[in-house]
């Protein structure tokens, strides 16, 4: 973690050096927009050599936890239960609040967490069994219901525009 030296708070990490660590660990994600201090990476992930390739977004504001999305091909759900460890916005749930902060890097935890939960979905879905540990908050039924919801338009949509 960075620290200021006079007052060893910790210091946010610029946008421009998590673009600029980005472009160096991760040339396969690209910046696509960077702009009213947000900055939006596309391109590919593949969890394993025996996986799939997976294209993903990832955006990011100064502050705010970064949300990264699957945006190819569409995640499947099993018959019997949703998808596990998504957000209502559709975004991969990759960790707790208080385990990433703006100091740290999006190259260096975000990316790999995000291969890594890829990897946990392909298991879940040949298996029926998330493997990938971590909790999730419980949210009230009509919330999760709506959000369901709403990302099966999503998918449809994706699916539909492929």
């Amino acid at each position: 973690m960075t620290r200021h030296a006079r007052y060893h708070l910790p210091v946010r990490m610029p946008v421009a050096a998590q673009i600029t660590q980005m472009r160096l660990t991760h040339p396969s994600l690209k910046l696509a927009t960077w702009r009213c201090g947000e900055a939006r990476w596309v391109g590919i992930l593949r969890p394993s050599d025996a996986s799939i390739t997976y294209a993903v977004t990832i955006a990011y504001r100064l502050g705010k936890r970064p949300r990264v999305f699957i945006t190819a091909p569409c995640l499947v759900r099993r018959p019997e239960a949703e998808i596990p460890h998504r957000h209502q916005d559709g975004s991969l749930c990759l960790h707790l609040p208080d385990e990433w902060d703006s100091t740290m890097s999006i190259a260096e935890t975000i990316v790999p967490w995000a291969a890594l939960w890829l990897y946990h979905y392909e298991v879940w879905h040949a298996t029926g069994e998330w493997l990938g540990g971590g909790a999730h908050p419980r949210v009230r039924p009509r919330l999760a219901r709506r959000a369901a919801e709403a990302a099966r338009r999503r998918e449809t949509r994706t699916a539909g525009a492929a």
